[in-house]
C-alpha cells in the first residue's frame, strides 16, 4: 500500500511496495481519451497499405487504453490539400500527430501551426527538419547515403567513370563523375 516515505528512504519497507501508477485507470477515472491522428499519402503502394493496416490494428488494441487513432489520407501529389488538412487540425488539434509528408514551405508552416496549438508531431519516413518537430521515425539518411557511397566505391572501377543516379521515376536524372 501507500507509505509515508519514498523508496529511496531507509525507512521504506521493501515488502510493501507502492504500486506503480495505472495510467489506464487514471484516464478512465478522469474520462480522458487521447486522440492520435496519422496522416499518410493515398499512394497505392504495398508499404503504405501495410502501414495503414498496422495502424488500424494498433487502433483496435489501444481502444481499451482510452486512445483513439484515426488514419487520414491526402492526395499524394497535392501538398496544398495536405496543408489545408493540417490547417483544419490546428483548429481542433489531436493530442498527437504522425505525418508522412514532403517538406514544402506550406506544409512546414501548417505543421508549425498544429504544434503551436499543442499537438506533438512526429514525422514518419521523411523528416521535416525545418518544421522543428524534435522527433523523427525513419531511417538515418546520412548513414544510408554513406553506405550507398561505400558500396558504389567498391564496385566502380579505379579509373575515372560516370555513374547515372536516378532517385525516382518522376525525378530528373543526375550523372556523377567518379575519380576525376
Amino acid at each position: 500500500g501507500n507509505q509515508w516515505v519514498s523508496p529511496e528512504n531507509p525507512y521504506y519497507q521493501q515488502k510493501f511496495p507502492v504500486p506503480k501508477r495505472d495510467v489506464a485507470a487514471a484516464n478512465l477515472a478522469r474520462q480522458r481519451t487521447y486522440d492520435f491522428t496519422c496522416i499518410l499519402p493515398d499512394a497505392p503502394t504495398e508499404f503504405l497499405s501495410e502501414l495503414r493496416a498496422a495502424i488500424s490494428e494498433s487502433a483496435a488494441m489501444t481502444a481499451m487504453e482510452r486512445m483513439r487513432i484515426a488514419v487520414r489520407t491526402y492526395p499524394a501529389d497535392d501538398t496544398h490539400a495536405l496543408a489545408d488538412m493540417l490547417g483544419a487540425l490546428a483548429k481542433a488539434p489531436p493530442d498527437g500527430l504522425a505525418l508522412m509528408a514532403p517538406e514544402t514551405p506550406r506544409v512546414r508552416d501548417a505543421v508549425r501551426r498544429v504544434m503551436a496549438a499543442g499537438t506533438s508531431v512526429v514525422p514518419v519516413v521523411a523528416d521535416l527538419p525545418t518544421a522543428g518537430c524534435g522527433h523523427f521515425v525513419g531511417i538515418n539518411n546520412v548513414a544510408a547515403g554513406r553506405t550507398a557511397a561505400t558500396l558504389l566505391g567498391r564496385f566502380l572501377p579505379v579509373a575515372p567513370a560516370s555513374v547515372h543516379v536516378r532517385a525516382r521515376r518522376s525525378a530528373p536524372s543526375t550523372v556523377c563523375s567518379h575519380g576525376s
